[in-house]
């Protein structure tokens, strides 16, 4: 192999490593901004389940059943 393919080849390594970098900070920054949509999610999921044990538990202390229809009926 001569010098100037030699340096061709490091020019091209170069330039594949830079790419990958970039590749690889694109991909860090999309991970993070995803947890953070997971974990609000997460936490909009615990609201959502205390709200409906919190009905449930109001529906059945007050005697009514789900099925049951309503008086104007």
């Amino acid at each position: 192999m001569d010098k100037q393919t030699l340096e061709e080849h490091i020019i091209d390594l170069q330039a594949r490593v830079a790419f990958q970098e970039d590749m690889i900070q694109s991909l860090n920054v999309t991970i993070v901004q995803q947890d953070k949509a997971l974990t609000a999610l997460r936490l909009q999921l615990q609201r959502w389940e205390s709200k409906l044990d919190d009905l449930a538990y109001s529906v059945e202390s007050s005697g009514a059943s789900v099925n049951e229809k309503p008086p104007h009926y």
